[in-house]
Order: structure tokens, then C-alpha cells, then sequence
């Protein structure tokens, strides 16, 4: 096998050989000799390269040699690696400030900002660019990779001065939208100490608010949700809290940021995260835990992309990212995955930020087909770090969120942030989809906004958005959707166990053309199994296998592509009658036997003087007895019959036995 340094040097050596200046390939045009990656080499490139002292942005204040990076106070020089003396003639002044960024050969940029201190930037501090479209020409880049899933390429330089003289040289040919460099991203939470546990119903506030405490009851008593899995773009999870006791945690969790096994969670924020959705959601709700940050809680857009890619294939029903840069400018490296997400119906929940700031929230936020989401203090105000602008599309609960701690399997967490307020809307977002599955994400925002507490201005507004969702009467109303109508729904009125076939029998619609009957098998998801006729009002499933709890429910189609509702479900065992049935007359009493049938949890013996059985005893056992000795009978003749019996089911009976008692 080749080593990896050589594997790059081939890489190169076919790059330079077919070199052309400013000159793009199509996917379809490049070279089958082209060394294309996938989601293991662009975590091995960023991981090999990446740097401890990465910041998104640095706020300078002018005669102060103290800097605020990414929220903490550091060292002017050591920040900007220069000299005690130098940092202290370069922050002397607002002008000195920018003359210094200004010098620096183009790697830092800086803006004043309203209070008058300078914010600066180092896009190119990855030392790392991605072009759109596979290139030719490796610009002077020390390593190159081509992307499958979004046809581009990535290269990789010594320092920021060449990533930016290449970036600039690449935009000068193709325009500014076909190259940028990778970004530095950031989870958008603050942390408390640990809490004492405490008894009590639910832990953050937020689930009670948005009513999910209540949805969460009831979903418990029905059988008729779809299960819904739920991929969280994050920092790992400590699978042993109790939040996550009787929940399944996903088999295709894994890891972009280590060892893809290891899930462990060095910061706490995705186990805090994930016990949002646990303590929101019943437990078909399946959680996909993706890891890509590492132990400061830092990642490229390069492993999320990978990550946002890994979930959509690994078929996630929901996406929460409570992550992202504050940085919007040409930013449109998720863009190509939102887009597949979003076409098909699968919902992208992110943070909007925690900078105060009026903008287009932060990116992937800032994309208008993910769900933003901004933070509520319990006062149903916006919180003070919360950001928000024009493309927030919910607030929810976010401040002081009460949740499942990294740091012992019983303790607890005090957390705040829009990346507390994201996982409330995507627990909201996966009841929708366990009622609809198919729901398209624009179904999904109208429906959330239906059901939400209208803040601030009357409508969708910059602070709120359409508001909080509250859920209470979301299992009521169902889902409204323009495609359903729901007049004349078909109603099942009776099932039961045949000799060979489970049978349906249902009340037939006015005007309906079609019949569509949908089955499912427990924790599996509805298909259709059978499309009947107008008329039909029974059916037979002949292909129920025999100890199998199956659910059904019936829509009627009318004319074009109208729909009834789905008519109230239907619980099914497919139970067969015991088999090998003997009876015994003895002395005063009868000996039954018999073999067992799949699925029963018990049998149900009658005994009757009459033929019709008009006048019975009845007996019951468990499932797991083959025989049965009724005492104390008078002398006669006597006839029996048995059936299996499940909690909602049963089978039809046996053949009847005449047996008479001495």
C-alpha cells in the first residue's frame, strides 16, 4: 500500500502534468486517473494542519495592549506574534490599528466598529482555500485534493501569504464566488458549573414552555408515530448520563475529529445538546451523534461539510448544527449539501449566534433554506447575546437551559446560547415529522409557525421571527397541509385473525377513487402495502407473518391528487390458533394440552355444556403454558375451544372438542 506522503506526491505529479493556467474542469471532463477524496482525507488534511491558536475575531481597543479573542482577554503580541514594544506603538491609537492590519500583507482584515475598537479577522489562517470545480493547477499549494460530493478542490499551503496570493490569483480568472479560504468555526454556548440532580419532571425550562412535556405523555399511549432520527453536528456525547437511559444513540454516530469510535465529549456542549432533544422527545426519536470539534470545542467548515454530508446519507430525518461563523461574506461552503437537505425534506436546524449583533444572523444560519433560531430568556425576551435580523425564523428557550452533563452519568449542566434554543426547534421539527414524514421543510417552518407564540411585531419580525412554537395541540389538529383534506376520512371498524391472513374491514368514503392501505411493523416505518379500488371495504393481508405486531391505517384518494386523512390507526398481532389441541376427561375434571403459537402472551379456554357455547366458563393462562387441568366439574358432556390471545389480539379459536367428564 502506498504511504500517504507518496499517494500526495502522485497526486501532484498528475496535477502539474496536465497544468493549464486559469483553466476549470467539469466533473464530467476530469481525468478518471484523478485522485478524488472523500470524507477521511479532508479530516486527515485539516487535522494535520491545524494550529492551536486559530481565532474568529479579535476586538481591539485602542491605547490597551489587552485583546478580546473570541470572548477572552490575550496579549496583543502574542496574538499577533510581535514584540511588547511593537504591540504598544500599534494599538496607540484607532489609526495605528488599522495602519498595522493594513501592512500586513493582506492576511488580517479590520473594521471599525460602532463603539469605535477595531475587530479583526485572519480569513487566511487555515493557510487553506477550496475552488469551486476541480482546477488544474495547484497554485504553489503543498498538498491537493479533489471532493466527490461537491466537485471542488482543496488545496493546502505553508502559510497564510500564499493561500492569499493564490486566492487572489484564482478570483482574478473565475470572479470572487469560485474561490474562498476554509473558516474557523465555533460552538455559540456558554457553560456554568455542574448542578446538584435533582427529582423533578423535566430539566429545562424549555420543554415545559414549548409544551413538549406534554407531547412527550402522549406519544408514549399511541402507536401510529413514525420513528425520526435526529443528527446532531457537534462535539461528541457522554452516552452515560441518565437523559439517555432507554435511548438509542444511533449505530452510525461517529467521529470527524478522532478516532471515528470515540463519541466522548471534552467540552459537554453536544451532550447538553442531545439531552434537549432526549428530554423533548419520546424515544422513537433516534439520536445521530456526528463529532467534528476538538477538545477546545473548535472545527473547519471543510469536517462539517463532511459531517452535514455523512448525516444526509446516512438518511437523518433532521439535522440540528448549534454551531457557526460569524463571518457571512461570500460564504457558501454548506451550500451545495443545504441544498440536497432541503430537496429532500430533510430539515437543517442552526444557531443564529450569540454576538448581539443585527445581521444576517451567522452561516450556515444565514442561508434562507435552514431554520435560524434566536434565544429566549424565561421573561419571553430576546436574550442580550442573542443575534437577529431579517432571516430568523424562531426563538425558543435558551437562556440558563438546565440539561445532561459531560462530567458524571447523574449530574447536570447549566448552559445558555442560541445553541440551546436550536435543539428546542429541532425536537419541535421531529413531532411534525413523526406525524408526517414526508413533510417538506417549508411544511415544516408553516406548520411550527401555526402552533407559535407570536413575540415582538405582529408576524414573522427580526428578533423572533414567526415566534415559539408551543406543541400542546399538535397530536389534535394533526398536520395541516394543502395536500390533505380532511372530509371524508376512511375508518377502520374492525380487524381480526383469519386462519391464514389478517382482515380489515373499514367504512367506505363518498367519491373516493382509491383505497391506500399502509402497514408497518413495530419501531418500523408505514409503506403501502395495498392500493384497492372505489368500492372496496374489506381486505386480507395474506402476507402477515405469524407472530408480528403490525399497525395499519387507510387513506382514501379522490379525484387529481387529493387525499383523505389517515383514519384512526389500527394494532394487529398475527396470531395463529394453538396447534396439536387435545382434551382429557378424568374424573371430575378436564386435562387440556396443546402446542404454542408466535406471539401469544396468553390462551383463552372456554368450556361450555352447549354446543353454541351460550353459556361458558372461561379460563386464562400464560404464554407460556402448553396445558391447562380444570377441577371440580359435574358429570356430562362438555365442549371446549382455545384460542392465542395477545394484548391487542387474538386468533380465531380451535376446532371444537366433545369430551365428557365421569
Amino acid at each position: 500500500m502506498m504511504s500517504r506522503k507518496a499517494r500526495r506526491l502522485l497526486l501532484l505529479v498528475l496535477l502539474l502534468a496536465g497544468m493549464t493556467v486559469c483553466s476549470l474542469q467539469s466533473h464530467a471532463a476530469v481525468s478518471q486517473s484523478r485522485t478524488r477524496t472523500d470524507a477521511v482525507k479532508v479530516v486527515d488534511m485539516v487535522c494535520e494542519n491545524w494550529e492551536s491558536d486559530y481565532f474568529e475575531r479579535a476586538i481591539v481597543t485602542p491605547g490597551s495592549v489587552k485583546v478580546k479573542v473570541d470572548g477572552y482577554s490575550r496579549a496583543f503580541g502574542k496574538i499577533f506574534h510581535t514584540s511588547a514594544a511593537e504591540a504598544k506603538k500599534a494599538v496607540r491609537s484607532q489609526a495605528s490599528i488599522l495602519s498595522y492590519f493594513r501592512s500586513s500583507g493582506g492576511i488580517y482584515e479590520a473594521k471599525i466598529q460602532p463603539d469605535g475598537k477595531v475587530a479583526v479577522t485572519a480569513p487566511y489562517q487555515m493557510k487553506r482555500l477550496v475552488v469551486m470545480g476541480h482546477i488544474q493547477d495547484s497554485y504553489g499549494a503543498k498538498e491537493v485534493l479533489h471532493t466527490h460530493n461537491d466537485h471542488d478542490t482543496i488545496l493546502q499551503f505553508d502559510t497564510q501569504e500564499k493561500a492569499r496570493t493564490a486566492c487572489l490569483k484564482i478570483r482574478s480568472c473565475y470572479g470572487d464566488s469560485f474561490c474562498y479560504p476554509d473558516q474557523y468555526v465555533k460552538l455559540f454556548s456558554t457553560d456554568s458549573p455542574e448542578a446538584s440532580i435533582q427529582s423533578q419532571k423535566t430539566y429545562s425550562w424549555g420543554v415545559r414552555y414549548m409544551q413538549m412535556d406534554q407531547l412527550k405523555k402522549k406519544a408514549a399511549k399511541r402507536d401510529d408515530l413514525e420513528p425520526v432520527t435526529v443528527a446532531m453536528i457537534d462535539s461528541g456525547i457522554n452516552k452515560k448520563s441518565f437523559f439517555f437511559k432507554n435511548r438509542k444513540i444511533h449505530s452510525a454516530s461517529t467521529s470527524f475529529a478522532s478516532a471515528p469510535s470515540d463519541l466522548s465529549d471534552p467540552i459537554g456542549h453536544g451532550t447538553h445538546v442531545a439531552g434537549v432533544i432526549a428530554e423533548s422527545t419520546p424515544e422513537n426519536v433516534k439520536l445521530m451523534m456526528i463529532k467534528v470539534t476538538n477538545s477546545k470545542g473548535r472545527a473547519s467548515f471543510l469536517t462539517i461539510r463532511e459531517a452535514f454530508w455523512y448525516a444526509v446519507s446516512k438518511k437523518a430525518d433532521i439535522i440540528n448544527f448549534s454551531m457557526g461563523s460569524s463571518d457571512t461574506s461570500d460564504m457558501d461552503i454548506l451550500d451545495n449539501v443545504i441544498n440536497y437537505a432541503y430537496s429532500h425534506r430533510i430539515p437543517i436546524v442552526a444557531a443564529a449566534g450569540n454576538l448581539s449583533e443585527n445581521y444576517c444572523c451567522s452561516y450556515p444560519a444565514s442561508n434562507k433554506k435552514v431554520i435560524a433560531v434566536s434565544a429566549l430568556t424565561k421573561s419571553g425576551k430576546l436574550a442580550s447575546y442573542s443575534n437577529y435580523g431579517s432571516l430568523i425564523d424562531f426563538s425558543a428557550p435558551g437562556d440558563r437551559i438546565l440539561g445532561a452533563s459531560k462530567w458524571s452519568s447523574n449530574g447536570l449542566a447549566m448552559f445558555s446560547g442560541t445553541s440551546m434554543a436550536a435543539p428546542h426547534i429541532t425536537s419541535a421539527c421531529a413531532y411534525v415529522k413523526m406525524l408526517k414524514p414526508s413533510a417538506s421543510v417549508d411544511l415544516v417552518i408553516r406548520e411550527l409557525a401555526r402552533l407559535s407564540v407570536d413575540f415582538g411585531a405582529r408576524g414573522k419580525d427580526k428578533k423572533y421571527g414567526f415566534g415559539c412554537p408551543r406543541l400542546g395541540t399538535l397530536f389534535r389538529t394533526k398536520v395541516v397541509s394543502k395536500e390533505i383534506v380532511y372530509s371524508g376520512t376512511p375508518r377502520i371498524i374492525s380487524t381480526a385473525n383469519t386462519k391464514k391472513t389478517i382482515m380489515l374491514v373499514w367504512a367506505q368514503v363518498r367519491e373516493a377513487k382509491q383505497y391506500i392501505i399502509y402497514r408497518k411493523k413495530a419501531g418500523g416505518k408505514y409503506s403501502i402495502v395495498k392500493t384497492l379500488s372505489k368500492g372496496s371495504s374489506i381486505w386480507y393481508d395474506r402476507t402477515a407473518k405469524s407472530g408480528v405486531k403490525y399497525t395499519y391505517r387507510i387513506r382514501a384518494r379522490f379525484s387529481g391528487k387529493k387525499y383523505s386523512g389517515y383514519g384512526k390507526y389500527a394494532v394487529v398481532v398475527r396470531l395463529k390458533k394453538p396447534g396439536s389441541f387435545r382434551a382429557y376427561a378424568g374424573s371430575g375434571c378436564l386435562t387440556l394440552s396443546w402446542s404454542k403459537a408466535k406471539g401469544a402472551r396468553k390462551y383463552q379456554v372456554q368450556i361450555s355444556r352447549r354446543r353454541d357455547f351460550g353459556k361458558v366458563k372461561k379460563y386464562k393462562t400464560t404464554g407460556e403454558k402448553k396445558m391447562i387441568r380444570i377441577a371440580d366439574l359435574d358429570q356430562g358432556t362438555y365442549y371446549v375451544r382455545i384460542r392465542s390471545v395477545s394484548n391487542t389480539s387474538s386468533s380465531i379459536w380451535t376446532d371444537t372438542c366433545k369430551v365428557k367428564v365421569r
